[in-house]
């Protein structure tokens, strides 16, 4: 919801529209780099798409998910459960 709330800002104050990059990173700049970017702009903080990774994947244990449900988003993840399983921060 936070993220969902972060990305719904920078949308309005930047008004980003469906003909412009909600990115806006050039063919010399790779992904990560331009999320880093943008959050750096957003709150002030480097988020890389190893902190999403992670961040999602606890998220996600923390529901106590079936086993379909891990096998599901680990999939849409690109990986397997047991490679998720690892990306789970213990707190």
């Amino acid at each position: 919801d936070q993220l969902y709330k972060i990305i719904d800002d920078y949308i309005r104050v930047y008004k980003i529209t469906n003909e412009s990059s909600l990115l806006n990173y050039s063919r010399g700049q790779n992904l990560s780099d331009a999320i880093g970017d943008l959050f750096t702009k957003l709150v002030n903080k480097r988020v890389t798409i190893d902190i999403i990774r992670h961040a999602y994947s606890t998220y996600q244990h923390e529901q106590e998910p079936t086993v379909n449900e891990r096998i599901e988003y680990s999939k849409k993840m690109g990986h397997s459960v047991l490679q998720n399983l690892k990306y789970v921060k213990k707190v």
